[in-house]
C-alpha cells in the first residue's frame, strides 16, 4: 500500500498513540469532602467567615483529586507565581507532581528540577513547572481549561 510510505501517516499514528497513552478512563473513587476530611479538629471561631470558607473550598479541591494521580486545573496555574518554592505550588495544586527531569548535585544552586502535572480538561492538557534551587524559574501548560 502505498500510504504506509507517507511520512505524514506515521505521524498521525505517533499523535495518536501519544494522545492514547496520556488518556486516563478510569473514573477515580475519592470519597466525597464530607467522608474526606473527618478529622476531629475544631475551627477557631476567632477567624473571619471568608477565610473559613477559603480553607473548606480548598480542602475541598484537595478531597476531589487522585492522591496518586495529580492533576492541576487552569485557575490553579495562574495563581502559581516565578519565585514560588516546591512546597507553595504543591500547597496551590493539592499534590505532588511527576518529576520528569533533574539534574546537578541536590544542595547546590544549580540542582534543577522539572515537574509535570497532568492537567484538567482536554486530551493531553498538562502543566509543567521547572525549579532551580527551589525556585521557580519557569512555568507552561498546555490545554488546561
Amino acid at each position: 500500500m502505498k500510504i504506509l510510505k507517507k511520512w505524514w501517516f506515521w505521524l498521525i499514528i505517533l499523535v495518536l498513540i501519544i494522545g492514547i497513552s496520556t488518556c486516563r478512563l478510569d473514573t477515580p473513587t475519592e470519597p466525597t469532602p464530607n467522608q474526606a476530611d473527618q478529622s476531629n479538629e475544631a475551627t477557631p471561631t476567632e477567624a473571619p467567615i471568608e477565610e473559613t470558607e477559603e480553607k473548606a473550598q480548598k480542602e475541598t479541591e484537595k478531597a476531589e483529586k487522585p492522591a496518586n494521580k495529580p492533576t492541576i486545573s487552569k485557575e490553579e496555574f495562574d495563581k502559581i507565581e516565578i519565585g514560588m518554592t516546591y512546597e507553595q505550588v504543591k500547597e496551590i495544586i493539592g499534590s505532588d507532581g511527576e518529576v520528569i527531569s533533574e539534574s546537578g548535585e541536590k544542595g547546590t544552586e544549580l540542582h534543577t528540577i522539572m515537574y509535570q502535572w497532568k492537567g484538567e480538561g482536554s486530551l493531553g492538557a498538562n502543566a509543567n513547572f521547572l525549579f532551580q534551587n527551589n525556585q521557580l524559574q519557569n512555568k507552561a501548560q498546555f490545554g488546561l481549561d
